[in-house]
């Protein structure tokens, strides 16, 4: 079921990107994608209005649980980084006519784009760009070969240092936070620091090890379950036949047991009837479990396909919890 519903980058529709309960499309302001602790996403906006009518807490409307709200709902829950790079793709690939360039102070339109600096230009402006020393080294590419590389490499592109305008590449484990190589000599000297993509492709074999093992573990529940029903077969079988040996004692001495067979019916359709509610139950939180799991599966799923890495490495707790 989960596996289904991890589609290709090429595959993504609007639909991906859509907030159930308006049906509008994420943005990165007041409609952002917000993730619930049950790994359900709604817009920002929605969820306000949720709050609004419940002060206690949003009750997610999906699994009807009911989440606290500390201050704000931004300040609450956080941004789905997943959904907010989709809604990135999807912007870009369905409005390419409405890209203008960062850099013309006439707005032209854009059909390049930095990968270093992350920003649209038009070719002029991308001429320019590749002759200054600071981005002299730069990869630019059309916006149309950006919209249809494989989504490995899409996703992947690397931030940029908002203070340093520099490739964010490195990891600082003190701090717990993606940095550029200025930031090592600048606030992050003498704290231990990885490479980015070492510590990246650590938390993603972790990930998906975790995942694996989830998995496989769906076959046991469904053996249990079985099992379970084999035994109510077996106490409905059970049943009739000890209803039948009363039927035929009381025959044989209806006086005598006239009361003895009713009491001992009652105490056997009793017995047999809270056995059978008891698994029935135990089935039914069975059904329940694997529900949530294919949630949390197809949230893992999603993040290890298309996070970037610096949104992975932030998400990893999250997804091994």
């Amino acid at each position: 079921m989960a596996e289904s519903s991890v589609v290709p980058l090429l595959e993504i529709r609007d639909e991906f990107v859509t907030c159930e309960i308006c049906l509008e499309y994420f943005d990165n302001q007041d409609k952002s994608p917000r993730i619930l602790p049950c790994f359900h996403s709604f817009c920002c906006r929605c969820l306000e209005s949720i709050w609004e009518k419940s002060p206690t807490g949003v009750r997610c409307p999906n699994c009807r649980q009911v989440w606290p709200v500390q201050n704000t709902i931004s300040g609450t829950f956080p941004q789905n980084k997943v959904l907010r790079n989709l809604v990135e793709y999807l912007t870009m690939k369905n409005k390419v006519d409405e890209i203008m360039c960062h850099e013309c102070p006439d707005s032209s339109r854009a059909t390049m784009r930095c990968l270093d600096c992350r920003e649209f230009m038009c070719k002029g402006c991308a001429t320019y760009h590749k002759k200054f020393a600071v981005s002299k080294d730069h990869n630019t590419i059309s916006i149309k070969e950006l919209v249809n590389m494989p989504h490995d490499d899409f996703f992947q592109q690397r931030d940029m240092c908002k203070k340093h305008k520099m490739t964010l590449d490195l990891y600082c484990k003190v701090c717990a936070t993606d940095i550029c190589s200025s930031c090592v000599h600048v606030s992050h000297r003498e704290h231990e620091i990885l490479d980015l993509k070492d510590v990246y492709e650590a938390n993603m074999d972790h990930i998906k090890t975790i995942l694996k093992d989830i998995q496989t573990s769906s076959e046991r529940p469904q053996k249990y379950t079985s099992r379970l029903s084999e035994q109510n077969a077996t106490l409905d079988s059970m049943k009739e036949n000890i209803l039948k040996h009363i039927d035929h004692s009381f025959e044989e001495s209806i006086h005598k047991l006239s009361e003895k067979r009713k009491q001992m019916k009652e105490d056997v359709i009793s017995n047999i009837d809270k056995q059978k509610a008891d698994r029935n139950e135990q089935m039914k939180l069975i059904e329940q479990s694997e529900v949530l799991k294919v949630d949390h599966v197809l949230h893992c799923k999603q993040a290890v396909q298309f996070a970037r890495a610096a949104d992975f490495i932030e998400m990893a707790p999250t997804l091994e919890d």
